[in-house]
Order: structure tokens, then C-alpha cells, then sequence
């Protein structure tokens, strides 16, 4: 569970909301229960970052299955 707004993970995935960043790391952002779902079965999730309430999710349990780190 992520307790601090300044966890180094989710500063990695703040900045890839701006294309340099994107572009320089090589790596995305999906935001969405559908977008992070199409992109889970077209290509390989680094981190998947999820609300507790979100726990029975098919999509996160499919993502830790396959080895995603959830958050």
C-alpha cells in the first residue's frame, strides 16, 4: 500500500504525463478500467497502481497472476 504522495514509483509514473518524459523513458501511462484491461492483454505491465476498494477487480487479478507489482 502506497502511503505517501512522494513514493519514487508513483513520481515515475507522474511524470509520464508529459511527452518528453515518455519519449525519453520509452514507457506509458494507461489510465481506465478498459484502457489498463486492453493494454494488460496486448502488452506487459510494469506496475498496475489500484484503490483498495478495487481488490476483486478481474483486471488486477489477472495482473498479479502474471506477475504485475500492484500497488
Amino acid at each position: 500500500m502506497i502511503t505517501s504522495l512522494k513514493n519514487r514509483k508513483v513520481a515515475r509514473a507522474v511524470r509520464l504525463k508529459k511527452r518528453a518524459m515518455r519519449e525519453k523513458d520509452a514507457r506509458f501511462l494507461v489510465e481506465g478500467a478498459q484502457a489498463v484491461g486492453e493494454a494488460a492483454a496486448a502488452a506487459s505491465l510494469e506496475v498496475l497502481f489500484h484503490a483498495e476498494r478495487d481488490r476483486l477487480d478481474p483486471i488486477l487479478g489477472r495482473a498479479t497472476q502474471a506477475g504485475v507489482d500492484a500497488e
